[in-house]
């Protein structure tokens, strides 16, 4: 077992929830995903960290940390239920830099470990932002759309996911549980 391992372990002790409850909407009413995988509730872990060192202003966080038990790869996941308009993805930003850098004290790692061994998952509501892939499968001939987050990849994460709520079950059961 590696340090990133250990890290992770004592994580999802403290901080351990299922992945489906992670993905609740704002309303507390809708789970974005049924998966019952346990992942570290990543706000919880954001709100240990306030509580410990009283920033003046609260960090944002995403909202779970998972690592595949196959290859140890980690992946920080944000789901977003609502329309993804330019005020959400400039939020979703603040969301990922805030995380990203919590995330390196804790693992005590430098960003170029993260280039290598952590992903980013976006997971949006389709039926909210049906404009918006709309228009990006007319550009570019396919179902693809990032919300200004590839920009991220590789220079924060070895690789940066959108995936609708229908298209991240499929994907996560197949490739990361």
């Amino acid at each position: 077992m590696t340090a990133t391992d250990n890290v992770y372990a004592d994580l999802l002790v403290s901080f351990g929830a299922s992945l489906e409850q992670t993905s609740k909407d704002k309303s507390g009413s809708m789970f974005i995903t049924d998966h019952k995988t346990k992942v570290v509730d990543f706000d919880k872990f954001k709100d240990d960290v306030c509580n410990t060192i009283k920033p003046t202003e609260q960090p944002c966080s995403c909202d779970a940390l998972y690592m595949s038990p196959t290859t140890n790869e980690l992946f920080l996941i944000e789901f977003k239920n609502g329309k993804i308009d330019s005020g959400v993805k400039k939020q979703l930003r603040f969301k990922i830099l805030d995380s990203l850098l919590m995330l390196l004290e804790k693992l005590d790692k430098i960003i170029e470990f993260t280039r290598d061994h952590l992903s980013f998952i976006l997971v949006y509501g389709e039926t909210s932002n049906k404009e918006q892939v709309r228009i990006s499968s007319f550009r570019l001939g396919k179902m693809e759309i990032n919300f200004g987050i590839d920009r991220f990849e590789r220079i924060y994460f070895k690789k940066v996911f959108a995936y609708s709520n229908a298209e991240f079950d499929e994907e996560f059961s197949k490739l990361y549980a």
